[in-house]
């Protein structure tokens, strides 16, 4: 059984991958994952509420609370323990337009910090639920086109990231601390 979803996971990677490939959707989604490494895209905006807006500096805090744990979880625990190969190296047929990445493979580090992103900061402004959604949509999707994920590596990542944004902004924030006043 385990052979036949590794089989599926495989075959609809390279399906994607050369539905995906062309010189124009090449660039997109070099691009996507760029702007996706390590969470950076979100990472720039929780930089921007701590320092341009002071009233979501808890929100912000969270946001990268968020993106750490999904990283810490993704790229220091599980991939050094599942320690899975990239699809290229053991699939020849997936295209190398990346470095090859010095990680392993399960689950995908993009596709964890993106997901946490794209929950936590819809958390702060919801009318970016759905572009913030889109986007981690397209940075994971961008991990499988460009042959360094599986399928999936990539929900996987997403469920986890998913998890750790929920866990983290559980609560919602309470921003104005020092206008609390203990009660005697």
């Amino acid at each position: 059984m385990l052979a036949s979803l590794l089989s599926a996971d495989r075959a609809f990677g390279l399906w994607l991958a050369s539905a995906l490939a062309g010189p124009w959707m090449d660039r997109v989604m070099i691009t996507a994952t760029i702007i996706g490494i390590r969470g950076s895209v979100w990472v720039v905006a929780a930089l921007w509420l701590l320092f341009a807006r002071p009233a979501h500096r808890m929100a912000a805090w969270r946001l990268l609370l968020s993106l750490g744990l999904a990283g810490l979880i993704t790229d220091a625990t599980l991939k050094p323990l599942v320690g899975r190969a990239r699809p290229f190296v053991d699939h020849p047929e997936y295209r190398e337009l990346l470095p090859v990445p010095e990680t392993r493979s399960f689950p995908s580090g993009h596709a964890s910090t993106n997901a946490a992103g794209a929950v936590a900061f819809p958390r702060i402004f919801p009318a970016a639920a759905i572009p913030a959604a889109a986007l981690a949509l397209l940075i994971g999707t961008s991990r499988i086109a460009l042959g360094v994920h599986f399928p999936s590596d990539v929900l996987a990542g997403f469920l986890i990231g998913y998890l750790c944004a929920r866990f983290v902004c559980a609560r919602p924030p309470r921003e104005d601390v020092e206008s609390v006043r203990p009660m005697l």
